[in-house]
């Protein structure tokens, strides 16, 4: 008995030393944070917006509208859930069904970052303004953001299996493409990289072909290391 007693407190012992061993996260600080989602992609396309449930004038009830932005995976890389392309299907809905206006509009965030579940949704109830025409559908290019490369930062614009199309912050250098391309794009065959001045202009200023870069401004053909 007495040799029992002994072994269970030499265990309780060493439960504690490895308790006190282990160190502990410091508690969060104090935090706030606020936001606004802009609804200007919407109500520039000539949708009416609003998040009241009653409105003053006369429509036509289309249905309940509901949209979701996942975040998932590009190029191996995790891209968190995309306003944009929110939007865009809104706007595709509404257009398929002859819809100008939304009433009763909520945006969510749920999830988070860290674990991979972040998600935007959006519901409210579609509606026909009858003293409006049809809205613009053309949706806008959605870009998502993966990172940075020695401070310059790089949004997706368009990802296929076979290409894929990059916004950068500022133009990259040869090296900083090279550490662009390990990073991020070392399973793609094409990559094409604009600045906001050459996506509106529709010219980008540099891309890697079959492990190659194609710098357009020089027209040369510089291996990848």
């Amino acid at each position: 008995m007495k040799q029992l007693f002994t072994l269970i407190f030499t265990l309780a012992i060493l439960s504690l030393n490895l308790v006190s061993c282990i160190t502990l996260p410091p508690p969060p600080a104090p935090y706030a944070f606020a936001g606004i989602f802009d609804y200007s992609p919407l109500t520039s396309k000539g949708v009416f917006v609003t998040e009241s449930n009653s409105v003053s004038f006369d429509y036509e009830t289309i249905g309940s509208l509901y949209a979701i932005s996942d975040g998932g995976w590009i190029n191996n890389i995790y891209v968190e859930p995309s306003l944009d392309a929110l939007y865009n299907e809104v706007l595709k809905q509404l257009d398929a069904y002859n819809a100008n206006g939304i009433v009763n509009l909520k945006i969510n965030v749920s999830g988070t970052i860290a674990d991979r579940t972040k998600r935007y949704s959006l519901e409210g109830m579609a509606i026909r303004k009858t003293d409006a025409g049809k809205i613009d559908a053309q949706v806008s290019t959605a870009r998502r953001m993966i990172g940075k490369i020695d401070g310059i930062s790089l949004q997706i614009l368009e990802a296929y299996p076979n290409g894929t199309r990059v916004l950068t912050s500022e133009k990259m250098n040869t090296s900083q493409l090279q550490k662009a391309w390990k990073k991020y794009f070392y399973n793609q065959s094409q990559i094409q990289f604009y600045t906001s001045g050459g996506l509106v202009n529709k010219t980008a200023y540099a891309a890697i072909i079959d492990k190659k870069i194609m710098d357009y401004d020089t027209n040369e053909f510089i291996p990848l290391k």
